[in-house]
C-alpha cells in the first residue's frame, strides 16, 4: 500500500502472491464505494474467485485513484495487456476498444505454461537457497551500474518504461489526480464567486450542479440560461445563472 487517501474514489489495484508472485490487477469503481481505497480495499478483497477465498496469501497495494469510473477501468485494461503473456498473471482476459477477448493464449494454454513456470522443473526452483541468493545479488550489482537508457533497452517495458518503476510514491494526491485531468475550469456562479477545479465532476456533486449543462455552455462567454419549464431535476435549475470556461492542462 503506496499511500492513504482522504477521498473516496474509483481505484486501480493488485495484488501479488506472497509464495509464488502471481499477480492480479483489478480496479473498484462501484458507485457505492463509501470509504477511502486504503480501508475499502481490505473489506472489499477483490472480485477475482482465485484471489478472494485466499486473500491472505497475497500481498496487495493501490496503484492509483481517479475521479471517474471509465478512467480507472480504461488503466486497468490497459495495465493487463501490457502484462499479458506473462505466465504469473491471473487476469483470464482484458477489454481492448469495449471488445472482451483473450488474444494469443487460451485459458487452458495459460495454465500450461504457469504450471510450467511453477513446476520443480523450472531451473529456477531447482536452486538451493545459497544458489538463489548468490543470482540475486548479482543481477542487483549488474543492474545497478547500468544507465537508464541501458536498462530500457535491456528490459523494456519491464525496465525503464514500466509504469511502476516510473510511479511517483512520494507525489500528492493533487499531483496524482492532475495526471488524469486534461482541462482546468473557471466558473462563476450567480453571486459572483469565481471557482477553479481540475475535475468538474467533483466539483458539480459538491455544488448540486448539471455538469452536462455547463459543458454545453463552456467557453461560449455567456451564462446558463434559465430552465425550460418541463425540467425536474434541481441541479438543473441550481446550474442558472452559473458560467464556465476551460483550458487544456499540459503537464
Amino acid at each position: 500500500m503506496y499511500f492513504t487517501s482522504e477521498k473516496v474514489l474509483p481505484y486501480v489495484y493488485m495484488c501479488v502472491n506472497k509464495t509464488t508472485n502471481e499477480f492480479y490487477i483489478g480496479s473498484r469503481t462501484t458507485k457505492k464505494l463509501k470509504q477511502p481505497s486504503h480501508i475499502d480495499f481490505p473489506n472489499y478483497r477483490t472480485s477475482s474467485k482465485i484471489v478472494k477465498p485466499n486473500f491472505d496469501q497475497y500481498n496487495w497495494l493501490i496503484i492509483a485513484e481517479f475521479f471517474t469510473s471509465s478512467d480507472a477501468f480504461i488503466f486497468e485494461q490497459k495495465l493487463i495487456q501490457e502484462n499479458w503473456g506473462n505466465p504469473l498473471l491471473l487476469n483470464g482476459a482484458f477489454v481492448s476498444e469495449n471488445v472482451k477477448f483473450n488474444p494469443g493464449q487460451s485459458k487452458q494454454s495459460r495454465e500450461k505454461a504457469r504450471e510450467r513456470m511453477l513446476s520443480k522443473s523450472n531451473p529456477a526452483y531447482n536452486q538451493s537457497k545459497d544458489k538463489l541468493e548468490k543470482m540475486a545479488a548479482a543481477n542487483i550489482k549488474r543492474n545497478s551500474k547500468m544507465t537508464k537508457e541501458e536498462r530500457s533497452k535491456k528490459y523494456g517495458t519491464f525496465g525503464d518504461k514500466n509504469f511502476f518503476h516510473l510511479y511517483n510514491k512520494s507525489l500528492s494526491l493533487i499531483d496524482k489526480q492532475k495526471r488524469v485531468c486534461k482541462y482546468e475550469y473557471t466558473l462563476i456562479s450567480p453571486a459572483g464567486d469565481i471557482y477553479q477545479t481540475i475535475s468538474l465532476n467533483d466539483f458539480c456533486k459538491q455544488h448540486n450542479l448539471c455538469r452536462d449543462v455547463l459543458m454545453k455552455y463552456n467557453n461560449l462567454g455567456h451564462t446558463v440560461p434559465v430552465a425550460p419549464p418541463n425540467s425536474k431535476r434541481k441541479s438543473r435549475t441550481n446550474t442558472v445563472g452559473w458560467s464556465i470556461t476551460s483550458i487544456q492542462i499540459k503537464y
